[in-house]
């Protein structure tokens, strides 16, 4: 079966910058860090905003910044392993032909490739750990978002650890299986602690300081701008097989700018008064 490619949406397009500078800014920091590469694998740490595969309005992919930087051939287009589509950041593995994609495909639906995703969350979070374990399925044929459905979905399962709270949010590391982002995102809307950011599933549209900031006072000369306004997670870890060798490896990747930020100003302002 052909691999899925995520085919963003109007509201998948990053925010405009009319300000030059930090447009600027901003483009230097939509670049794919590549963490590893070889004959058969690529992995990258990807920013938020940047589509790993279908341009958005004509801007480079991941796959065209990896061609431009000679570490794929000038045709070839490798596949990812699972979604990780331009409002989530982090570990994107790559496959670079189809025995590959094949292999890490079936350590997937087996349980073999773990990802941990770090994922702020809104709500209060009780207990230090904890299971969700529900079936999902796709909305429609036309809608590739997930869904719960204990009837036709498919089995599905996100374990989480609370790495950090705050007043009405917390920080979770969150283990899906199969390794799909999405099963995270999907999981946590069903018991009621929505990402903090993710209008696809219950969370809000961004996050500013002024929300939970005490005495918070408002510049006279330039409106709020959002400390994050794209999906708060970032998958941060990755273990599998490597798809021809058969030896394990791990990687690892670094937040991005935004969600440093956010959880800097939490530590900062949204913890509960001693």
């Amino acid at each position: 079966m052909p691999m899925k490619r995520y085919r963003p949406r109007f509201e998948d397009r990053r925010p405009e910058y009319p300000d030059r500078d930090d447009a600027d800014e901003r483009k230097l920091s939509l670049v794919a860090d590549v963490l590893h590469h070889d004959d058969a694998i690529v992995v990258v740490n990807k920013p938020p905003y940047l589509s790993l595969d279908v341009p958005i309005e004509e801007e480079a992919t991941a796959i065209d910044q990896l061609r431009e930087a000679g570490v794929i051939g000038a045709d070839e287009t490798p596949l990812p392993a699972y979604m990780l589509e331009p409002r989530l950041s982090g570990l994107a593995v790559l496959a670079r032909s189809e025995r590959s994609l094949e292999a890490l495909r079936t350590q997937i639906s087996s349980g073999e490739f773990d990802i941990i995703c770090l994922t702020l969350v809104r709500g209060r979070v009780e207990s230090a750990e904890g299971v969700v374990e529900q079936p999902v399925r796709e909305r429609s044929r036309t809608n590739p978002l997930l869904m719960v459905d204990a009837e036709t979905g498919s089995p599905a399962q996100t374990r989480y650890r609370r790495r950090d709270g705050y007043v009405g949010a917390a920080l979770l590391e969150c283990s899906p299986r199969p390794a799909d982002p999405n099963i995270v995102r999907v999981h946590l809307q069903y018991s009621g602690l929505p990402l903090m950011v993710d209008p696809s599933y219950g969370g809000a549209n961004s996050l500013k300081l002024s929300s939970f900031k005490g005495g918070y006072r408002p510049s006279a000369r330039h409106p709020e701008r959002p400390l994050i306004e794209r999906v708060s997670m970032h998958v941060a870890q990755a273990t599998f097989a490597h798809p021809v060798t058969g030896t394990p490896v791990a990687f690892e990747a670094a937040f991005h700018r935004d969600m440093k930020a956010t959880l800097y100003q939490l530590d900062r302002y949204g913890r509960a008064a001693k």
